[in-house]
């Protein structure tokens, strides 16, 4: 309905007015705080986004690098110790012919042609003499023994081979390249990996390898390249092995270098990385991911000030605003947009607030009306609530609070028909605007409550639909009562199990669906209590009420859901046993009859049972007869026994008589 139709308008309209423009800037305000909120939020997420996604990438960098380190100094310490162990090295040093000496030259290299990660090959005895030497040109690829072989008895890697045990390795890493005890200009990295020759327990000397660092500076360059941000390489003294800065350096070996340390230039960062393995940690707007590696191993014995490395990494606050500078560009432009579009949409909203408002005045209007009513409910298009009225506040316990905002379908009792009778109700309102019928209900006390609903479509000068109005009424009483009639006739009263009508209904059907599904058969057995007459002539009949309460009892806690269990007489009773062959059917009644016997009563009591299997054709009559004959049979045998009919095997043997068994005392 067009909002000018509406006969309230003209008076809500004069209310309204002097508040138009306040709530127009009011919500101008709102929405502009919730913009501006919303740019610096993201802002600050794409700022924090791209930390996170270069912490990743550092962390998980700086890890691989630690492995391919791990890896490779793993690789060097295998290699020193397989030749300090190869036949012909130790053929060589038992028998020190020129012939032996060739064939070790000669192995070695080939090796550092084929490595390329050596610059010196050495054979050097327990005084520090070189006894063999490969000196390796990677420039031209070439490797040839030294013309002449120098005493190295006053290095420092010999002072360290003294420390070093027959099943041991000793390694000294990130040197630089010396001649004459002096380093060389320009500054080359280098190191050198040691393992003693010991020939039947005795030390013979040293396999020594003078490493090229190339590979592992070449390692710090791949991943520059693929993080796009410097590899820092720091020694424990805090020095730089390898800086952004190359004149920053090998500060603890050049002494004019040594004022170039982490702990000096960045002493919160060195706090930090002395405490821990590995990180993550933001200074004054810069990124830093650092990892310790361990170089030093129970088979490896390093330098004391080189047993581990740190690798750093670090990019400034001034990279990450770079690197983020086009994202926050285009949400300034989304920004700006996003200003006229709100402009544009207060004007909208305060049109809709005016409309609104006056709906909710109508709708007040309506609920006043029908508080003289029944328990009435209100409605909107969508089917929620949105009002109800004192008489259903006092009916279901549940105030205007608790519901407003759902649909009634919430107060419905939860199960599988509760979204088909949601479904109904829909269907019928869209049909033709009215549904009525009788709904269970959860109160707040959590009982239930049945209830008779009626809800009609309202429409206000218009053919389409304002509002739903639901009306209630409780049924409650009067659905227990139908209820009990109903148990009251399918129910014995005495022992609370099916009654005769009952089980003459459930027979019926499954003799009905037995003939339509012939996979679907059953047995049925009737059961007598033996001498029961005598039990009510001598005790009484309130001791025979007790004695079959107590049966019902034990019959029923022992039988299948599916079962159907009834009393038919007296004390006669009957079971019907869905899907169940007639040896199956046997040997529940036997375990029943035994059960009767162990029933703790006086005066004690037994039970004769007759069973019979249903087959194609056969009438609820004649099974109900076969099985009584049994039940006869079981008595004439001398009672307490179970006697049934194989309708099969009668039906195999026509021109005989119907056989029969006994399975008794």
């Amino acid at each position: 309905m067009p909002f000018t139709k509406d006969p309230l308008q003209p008076t809500l309209q004069r209310i309204l007015a002097p508040y138009f423009w306040p709530i127009l800037i009011v919500i101008l305000v709102l929405l502009s705080s919730v913009s501006g909120y919303n740019y610096l939020y993201q802002r600050a997420s794409i700022t924090e986004q791209h930390k996170h996604s270069l912490e990743e990438s550092m962390t998980s960098k700086l890890a691989f690098t630690e492995q391919v380190l791990v890896n490779s100094f793993q690789h060097i310490e295998d290699s020193v110790r397989l030749l300090a162990k190869s036949d012909k090295l130790i053929e060589y040093i038992e028998n020190p012919t020129l012939e032996n000496k060739f064939y070790v030259e000669k192995q070695w290299a080939l090796l550092a042609q084929a490595s390329g990660n050596y610059r010196h090959l050495k054979l050097v005895d327990i005084d520090g003499y070189e006894k063999i030497r490969i000196d390796y040109d990677s420039e031209i690829n070439q490797a040839q023994p030294a013309n002449e072989l120098i005493n190295k008895s006053q290095h420092n890697f010999m002072m360290l081979a003294n420390n070093v045990n027959e099943d041991e390795t000793a390694l000294i890493v990130f040197d630089l390249e010396k001649q004459n005890n002096q380093i060389r200009a320009p500054y080359r990295l280098m190191g050198r990996t040691l393992s003693p020759v010991v020939i039947s327990g005795e030390r013979k000397g040293y396999v020594v390898l003078n490493l090229k660092m190339d590979t592992i500076a070449s390692l710090f360059d791949a991943q520059l390249n693929t993080l796009k941000i410097p590899l820092e390489v720091v020694a424990e003294s805090g020095h730089f092995i390898r800086s952004k800065e190359p004149s920053h350096q090998y500060g603890h070996m050049i002494s004019e270098r040594n004022k170039y340390n982490l702990n000096q230039s960045h002493p919160t960062l060195w706090r930090t990385v002395s405490q821990h393995q590995l990180g993550i940690e933001e200074i004054d707007g810069d990124l830093f991911a650092f990892r310790w590696v361990q170089l030093g191993t129970d088979t490896r014995i390093l330098s004391p000030d080189s047993d581990q490395i740190l690798l750093l990494s670090r990019i400034s606050e001034a990279d990450i605003l770079a690197a983020t500078q086009a994202q926050i560009l285009t949400i300034n432009q989304a920004w700006i947009g996003r200003g006229i579009f709100i402009f544009i949409t207060s004007l909208m909203l305060a049109f809709v607030m005016r409309y609104l408002l006056t709906q909710y005045k109508v709708q007040k209007l309506m609920l006043t009306a029908m508080c003289q009513m029944s328990s009435v409910m209100l409605m909107d298009t969508k089917g929620k609530v949105i009002g109800v009225n004192h008489a259903f506040e006092g009916m279901t316990g549940y105030n205007v609070d608790d519901i407003c905002g759902y649909k009634p379908s919430m107060l419905f009792v939860e199960g599988l028909s509760r979204a088909k009778l949601e479904e109904a109700i829909n269907n019928a309102l869209t049909e033709n605007g009215f549904w009525h019928g009788e709904v269970s209900c959860k109160l707040p006390d959590q009982s239930i409550s049945s209830l008779w609903m009626e809800v009609s479509a309202i429409r206000l000068r218009s053919k389409y639909t304002k509002y739903y109005v639901a009306s209630f009424v409780d049924i409650t009483e009067r659905t227990k009562r139908e209820q009990e009639l109903v148990s009251l006739s399918t129910q014995d009263p005495l022992t609370g199990i099916s009654n005769r009508r009952q089980f003459d209904v459930t027979l019926t059907q499954l003799e009905k669906t037995a003939r339509r599904y012939p996979s679907a058969s059953f047995c049925l057995a009737l059961l007598d209590l033996d001498y029961f007459k005598q039990v009510n002539d001598v005790y009484g009949h309130t001791t025979g009420d007790n004695v079959l309460k107590s049966f019902a009892k034990l019959i029923t806690s022992q039988l299948r859901e599916q079962d159907i269990f009834a009393r038919i007489g007296g004390e006669e009773f009957a079971i019907i046993m869905p899907f169940t062959s007639i040896q199956e059917a046997t040997s529940v009644c036997e375990r029943l009859r035994l059960s009767t016997t162990q029933l703790t009563l006086d005066p004690q009591i037994t039970v004769s049972i007759g069973i019979a299997n249903y087959q194609a054709k056969l009438s609820a009559n004649e099974l109900y007869e076969r099985a009584d004959k049994a039940l006869y049979q079981a008595k004439a045998l001398g009672r307490n026994r179970v006697r049934f009919e194989d309708i099969t095997a009668a039906k195999k043997r026509s021109k005989l008589p119907s056989p029969s068994f006994d399975i008794g005392m």
